[in-house]
């Protein structure tokens, strides 16, 4: 009984161990690659208004990616390249239609406080960002929970550029010339 009692145990932790393991050679070590297709996903925002990228095909997509602590910066980042390539309403400038989205990634927010982090996204300093909670684009687009990452996306779904930024007028500038480049 103690015999098979053992093999049951030392296979269980082998099945484990392989499960960490493939999890982690699943996982990507990086952001998603520069010239790989932009994956689709679909998700609302704090005023429950539904993005979904594939609609938004055509339009050169900048995301400002970031976590639970990181929703003023990428506010800021947001706001600066918004001022710098929109200056309209409807996001045109000069014959482009460039889009900026702000998507934060809650998957570790508890239930219970779901709405309290809503609520506060509704604050007037804050604009529309994706609440994605189950950590979908995180997990698509390699996001590593280190502060804040953009992705541009070109009008065809191509990604032309992935990386970490900061709320700095060189990482601005980064972002802003990869967009006048499309």
């Amino acid at each position: 009984m103690k015999t098979m009692f053992a093999r049951i145990t030392c296979l269980s932790l082998i099945i484990a161990a392989s499960s960490v393991i493939s999890v982690a050679l699943a996982s990507d070590s990086g952001y998603v690659a520069t010239g790989a297709k932009a994956k689709n996903f679909k998700l609302n925002d704090q005023h429950m208004q539904l993005v979904e990228l594939d609609k938004l095909r055509g339009s050169t997509v900048v995301i400002i990616y970031t976590g639970r602590n990181g929703f003023d910066d990428a506010a800021e980042i947001i706001k600066k390249l918004d001022k710098k390539h929109s200056g309209r309403e409807d996001g045109k400038k000069a014959g482009k239609d460039i889009r900026i989205v702000g998507a934060a990634n809650l998957k570790g927010v508890p239930g219970f406080v779901k709405k309290m982090v809503k609520n506060r996204m509704k604050e007037p300093r804050y604009p529309s960002f994706l609440m994605d909670w189950k950590g979908e684009i995180a997990a698509t687009y390699g996001y590593d929970e280190k502060g804040i990452a953009a992705f541009v996306v070109d009008g065809k779904g191509i990604v032309r550029f992935s990386g970490n930024i900061k709320n700095a007028d060189d990482d601005i500038s980064k972002i802003s010339s990869v967009v006048d480049t499309i």
